[in-house]
Formats: structure tokens, sequence, C-alpha cells
């Protein structure tokens, strides 16, 4: 975490060091300091203040370059007057990818370019003041799902979701998501007397332990975009019988029409935890829902957390708990398409960090969280 004291620590080194680079020089050791990783670090401040702290950065990223310009071009060579031969490789390169991306434009029938560009970023990406009631919804393109065909268990009982999936109100959330899915003009207390009477003629779902997400840049020019994967398996053992804990992740989950509401915006989504995401068998499928009406596809059991209220004076994060509700936890059964991305949480420690808590237990053990909005562009801008 930085402050504007660590910032001007920061940037007062930065001026130390180049007011005395010249010594280099004078000594020969180097002729310039014409250096992009050196110019750079005039930046550093200003992207932190903008984009939050530099994690994980490493400047050695661009070095996987090296690979694609020097070394692949290198090989296609007879390794005799390498340079012209390389050029005319990379040039080629170039074309036929650019071809490829026409052909592609013209087979998904030429749609018009869109721009990604948030409307909070001018053409600098400094932030500037949007109006309020401006609708932001075609600023940041909505992130898509990608599940398995084939689910990682084919038959998971309504018990085994319980004891190892730790799904506990399974059952009784899926009924409420049956009723309301056919009539979402049902009152909550109305639900709950509906779905008093649903029956289930199975006992058993097919279970995914993975959905990766498409991300979008938001404040790239550019069609740019990074996977994102949430997963959600049960405790195993290894191959030497060693119990490997099991993972649950947490996720931000979209209120209301993804088409109609705004995406940018905490009051928008409200963060739960993955404890299952399962399919109806289609035999099953028929029984529940009627053929007129819409039938779901893929769904997920989640635990909620409380909703984002007022961040956090000193840290300016918004800060949640478990939801509960008369010593019991707040679950649903939702669409998956409702799940936009995964989330990162920072446990409260308080004065110091319990002994107890680990990766695999702290989510049901800290009473309280911070929302990390830091992961990427594509969370800060969602958690603004």
């Amino acid at each position: 975490m930085h402050t504007s004291s660590t910032l001007a620590l920061l940037q007062s080194a930065l001026k130390h060091f180049h007011n005395n680079k010249k010594i280099f020089v004078d000594l020969g050791v180097r002729s310039h300091f014409k250096l992009p990783k050196l110019h750079s670090l005039n930046h550093y401040v200003d992207s932190i203040k903008l984009f939050g702290t530099t994690d994980n950065y490493d400047t050695q990223y661009t070095e996987r370059l090296h690979i694609d310009f020097a070394k692949d071009a290198y090989r296609a060579t007879n390794h005799k007057d390498e340079f012209p031969q390389m050029t005319l490789w990379l040039e080629r390169k170039e074309k036929v990818q650019r071809h490829e991306t026409y052909i592609a434009w013209i087979l998904g029938g030429r749609p018009s370019p869109k721009s990604t560009l948030p409307a909070a970023l001018n053409r600098s990406g400094l932030p500037v003041s949007v109006p309020v009631g401006a609708s932001t919804s075609s600023t940041l393109t909505e992130p898509h799902f990608h599940i398995a065909r084939t689910p990682s268990v084919r038959a998971v009982s309504f018990s085994s979701l319980v004891t190892d999936y730790g799904a506990t109100y399974f059952r009784d959330a899926l009924a409420r998501y049956i009723v309301s899915h056919h009539d979402p003009s049902l009152s909550s207390l109305e639900v709950e007397r509906q779905s008093a009477k649903i029956y289930f003629r199975f006992s058993s779902v097919q279970v995914f332990h993975k959905i990766k997400f498409t991300i979008q840049d938001p404040s790239s020019p550019v069609d740019s975009s990074t996977l994102d994967v949430a997963h959600v398996k049960p405790a195993s053992k290894d191959r030497r019988g060693q119990i490997v804990p099991g993972r649950f992740d947490t996720v931000l989950v979209h209120h209301g029409n993804h088409e109609r509401s705004p995406q940018i915006g905490a009051h928008n989504y409200q963060v739960a935890r993955l404890r299952v995401v399962f399919q109806i068998r289609k035999k099953d499928m028929a029984a529940l829902f009627p053929a007129a009406t819409k039938q779901p596809d893929y769904l997920a059991y989640v635990e909620w957390f409380t909703p984002f209220g007022q961040m956090d004076p000193n840290l300016q994060l918004y800060q949640v708990s478990r939801s509960v509700r008369q010593g019991r936890r707040l679950a649903s059964v939702i669409d998956v398409e409702k799940i936009c991305r995964s989330c990162h949480l920072f446990p409260n420690f308080g004065p110091a960090a319990p002994r107890e808590w680990k990766s695999s237990n702290v989510l049901d053990l800290a009473s309280s969280f911070l929302v990390n909005p830091f992961v990427d562009r594509n969370s800060y801008m969602t958690l603004v």
C-alpha cells in the first residue's frame, strides 16, 4: 500500500538518481541512459495514483517478445546475412496475421468497431467527471464465461453437495430459484411458501469445478482481454494420500439485467462465494421447467456477503462480511451468466493475524473482509 509520503520518497529517490547519474558517463561506464526501463520510472507515481500499486509488476515481461521477434525469426533464416531475412520473415508474418483478422471480421458479419474506452476516462487516460444519471452501460464489454463441455463430476448427490461442497441449503435454494424463475414477480414470502411445494424427482446433478471468464480491459483503446478463473473444488487426496484442501473462490455477481443496468459502480454488484457450479440433466429439466418457459443452463449455488456500503475512511476500500440471518448463511441458486468475474478479499486481521488462519479456511474464520479493487484495470473500473 502506498501513501502520499511513500510516493514522495519514490519521487525523491528518482530525482536523486538523475542528479548524480552523470558520474557513470564521465567515468566511461556508460555513454548514455536512454533506456526504456529508466524512462518508465518517470510514470510510476502517476500510474500508482490512477490505477493502484504495481503488484506483481515485472519489467522482464517484455523479454517474451525477444522470442517472437528475434529467436523465432532467426531460426527461420539460413543463418547467413540474417537481418534482411529476419525482417522479411516478420513482415510476412504480420501480413498473414492482418489478413487472418480481416477474414475473421468478414465471417463475423463485418461488425462496426466498438470503443472500449470508459466514459470516465478522457483521451489522455485521466479521470473526468461523469454527470449524475449518465448511462455507462455501453462503456464496458461484458465478460464472457466458459465452462467445460463435460462436467468434472457427472453425478453428485444432494447429500454430497452438503458434506463435500458445503452447500448446506442446496435443496431449499434450488426450490426457491425454480419458483422465482417461473414467476419473478412473487415476493420473498410468496416464494418461500411456493418453494415448499416443489418436489424433486432426481437426487443428483452434474458439477463443474472451474469457470473461466474473458475480462475486457476498459482502459485500452483496442480489443484487449485477459483470462480470469474461479475455482469450485472440494477437498481431495493427492497421489501420496495427503489431503488437498478444497477451494471455493469468491466472485462478483451482477444485480438485475446486464443489458439495462450500468456496469460501473460497486452498487451494481455483490460479493458471493461459489459453492457449487452445476447443471440439471435434460431429462430432469423437463419436469421442472415447462417447454413454454426458458430453461436455465448453468447454475451456481452461492453464499452471499453483505452489500457494498461505505468505504473504510482510512483505506478507501469497501468492507464486507458474511450475510447471516438467524444464525444461517444466506445462500441462493443463481444463473452463472450473472457472475461477472472473480473477486479478491483481504481478511481484516486486526492487531495480530491468528495463527490458525490459512488460505483454505480464512473465508470461514475471518469475520470481515476488505474488497481488493486493484487486481486489474477491469476490477478497478468496476468497483470505483
